[in-house]
């Protein structure tokens, strides 16, 4: 197997997990704040308040990177750092800077925004690719409050935190990544409860939380791309890929579907003709071919998600949508078994 000559190679980080700072600048609390400071959920009782000081250590960072010949850098932003929302949510007042999403009256952190401007601006004097993801797992506490992704609402305040993101970084970032590995924040987060916000929910509330989120994804791209006509954006996705390993042995490929599916078991003969397994996070990203693009086949269902046209698949191969003359951009998945297909323009 070969990289194509186009694959970029980089490093990435989440904001939780390298900012610290989680209290300054401006900034309200995520629900991994609150789920590490509520204690008993973090085994040695860790948080990320400090973390690697990245908020104060940046360009030392940056600095780092360059001196490894790193050319490219995914990070995520705080969506918290970057939004204040208001404790109510009553009537807009003109000229107080307050806007509306969803019910939900939020501004713009000036202290946010100069934070990643400044970080932005470093790595393109170091020759280091900006790619911005829009969400790592922390959610507003604010937000969560309302209902968090189990509120339909939450696709209008996706939209509007993107459009505020493309505004003040796109002339300078031409990368973003709407959600990262959908399937883990939601499987380990509220099914589970082992991720923050430490719910278990039942299928129904799950299904629910996935199809906003999906449809949020949609709206997010469509908001960068109304600020950002030249933008290359996609989703990250976490998979495990099982492949047949006799080429085209009928068996195999059964067993192979069925182990990636989780709808049921592989018989005898087909775990003896085999399937090998495999595991990858796939960045929805081939720039070559759509310009921006993802899917990704979700506990044994596949959604395909694309400018202007609905377009949904029963499956479970990685789903690549289509060219950037037939698509534009596309990027979806299917998280706990539900078929739902959105689209940048027709949802």
């Amino acid at each position: 197997m070969a990289f194509r000559d186009d694959f970029v190679w980089g490093a990435a980080t989440a904001a939780f997990q390298i900012e610290g700072a989680w209290n300054e600048g401006g900034k309200q609390p995520s629900i991994w704040d609150v789920f590490c400071h509520d204690g008993g959920h973090i085994k040695d009782g860790s948080d990320g308040d400090v973390a690697c000081d990245h908020y104060h250590r940046f360009k030392d960072d940056v600095a780092l990177m360059a001196s490894l010949g790193v050319k490219a850098y995914r990070f995520s932003l705080s969506w918290p750092r970057i939004v204040t929302f208001a404790d109510d949510d009553g009537a807009l007042s003109a000229g107080d800077g307050w806007r509306s999403a969803g019910g939900v009256r939020y501004r713009v952190n000036p202290a946010g925004i100069s934070f990643y401007s400044a970080l932005i601006d470093e790595l393109c004097a170091h020759g280091i690719t900006p790619f911005i993801t829009l969400y790592h797992w922390d959610l507003p506490y604010a937000l969560h409050l309302r209902g968090g992704w189990l509120n339909r609402a939450s696709a209008d305040w996706f939209a509007d935190y993107a459009r505020v993101v493309a505004q003040a970084f796109g002339d300078r970032a031409k990368h973003f990544i709407t959600f990262n590995e959908p399937s883990v924040f939601v499987g380990c987060g509220y099914m589970q409860g082992v991720h923050a916000p430490g719910y278990k929910l039942g299928t129904s509330d799950l299904l629910t939380a996935c199809h906003n989120i999906q449809l949020a994804h949609g709206r997010a791209v469509q908001a960068i791309r109304a600020v950002c006509p030249d933008a290359k954006i996609g989703i990250t996705l976490a998979t495990s890929p099982v492949i047949p390993t006799a080429d085209g042995a009928p068996l195999a490929v059964s067993a192979a579907w069925k182990a990636e599916s989780g709808v049921q078991q592989a018989t005898g003969a087909e775990k003896a003709q085999g399937a090998h397994c495999g595991s990858s996070q796939q960045t929805a990203a081939r720039e070559a071919d759509c310009g921006c693009a993802a899917g990704s086949v979700e506990s044994g269902a596949a959604a395909a998600i694309a400018d202007g046209a609905q377009n949904a698949h029963s499956g479970n191969a990685q789903q690549s949508s289509a060219s950037e003359a037939d698509c534009g951009c596309v990027a979806g998945s299917v998280e706990s078994g539900a078929a739902a297909a959105g689209a940048d323009g027709a949802l």
